[in-house]
């Protein structure tokens, strides 16, 4: 008597295109919510670039650091990309000269950003020594207190609003 057994363990090509079908669905659905979360954590991360060094500008000029004349400020310069911290020499309503920023004796402190990242509204403001109050100069006459910069990065938004007392606010 000739009796084989008949061995029916593994799956059928069906079972195994439908389970690589419903794991490339998922991968795609999960890849898509990991860009847009990590799109929205890198604006999270340049927008609070941008307002540190706003508030630690304003701590300086209220410490009163290097017993500077005309406080500290901060230039958003969309030119080149970057944030400098700075403190006005002799006319705190010119922003720094970009020559004198890149020199290896200036004293800026320089972080760059995202180029992709979009500034518009408010690139130059100072915080005067001692109180800290935010300096309006006329450098733009549509910049007015409240002076607000907007940040933009692929459709996500934020604004960052200095109040004439120097209260640095902002949305998400």
């Amino acid at each position: 008597m000739n009796t084989k057994s008949k061995n029916n363990s593994g799956f059928t090509l069906i079972e195994v295109l439908i389970t690589m079908g419903m794991l490339t669905l998922m991968a795609g659905i999960v890849g898509t919510l990991s860009m847009s979360d990590y799109f929205a954590y890198d604006f999270r991360a340049e927008r609070n670039l941008a307002v540190s060094l706003l508030q630690k500008a304003r701590a300086q000029a209220i410490a009163n650091v290097n017993q500077s004349e005309f406080g500290h400020g901060v230039f958003i310069d969309t030119a080149n990309d970057r944030y400098v911290l700075y403190e006005p020499q002799s006319d705190p309503t010119v922003p720094p000269d970009h020559g004198y920023i890149d020199s290896v004796d200036s004293n800026y402190e320089i972080k760059f950003f995202s180029a992709k990242v979009t500034h518009t509204g408010m690139t130059h403001v100072v915080f005067s020594s001692i109180d800290g109050k935010a300096v309006v100069y006329n450098i733009d006459p549509s910049c007015q207190i409240p002076l607000v910069t907007q940040l933009c990065l692929d459709g996500i938004k934020s604004v960052i609003s200095i109040n004439p007392e120097g209260q640095i606010q902002w949305t998400n």
